[in-house]
C-alpha cells in the first residue's frame, strides 16, 4: 500500500488506517500524526480569523468583561 501523505510504500508493521472523515485511507502512523497536526493548525487560524474579523475577539482582547466581586472582596 502506499501513504497518502508521503506517497512511499507502507509495510504492514508501520501501517495505520485512518477512517477520520476527510483524511480516510493508508498512511505511516507518522505521517498521519504531522498530517493532523498541520491540519489542527490550519483550522485553528482560521476560526481565530473569523473570531477577529466578527469582533468577538476584539472585545476578549479589550478587557470588556464584566464580573462579579468575589465574596470577600
Amino acid at each position: 500500500m502506499i501513504c497518502k501523505a508521503c506517497g512511499k510504500e507502507i509495510t504492514r508493521e508501520n501501517m495505520y488506517e485512518s477512517k477520520q472523515a476527510g483524511m480516510e485511507g493508508h498512511y505511516h502512523w507518522k505521517c498521519f500524526i504531522a498530517l493532523c497536526k498541520q491540519n489542527n493548525k490550519v483550522g485553528a487560524q482560521r476560526i481565530e480569523g473569523m473570531a477577529v474579523s466578527s469582533g468577538l475577539y476584539g472585545d476578549i482582547v479589550s478587557g470588556n468583561i464584566e464580573t462579579e466581586p468575589l465574596e470577600g472582596d
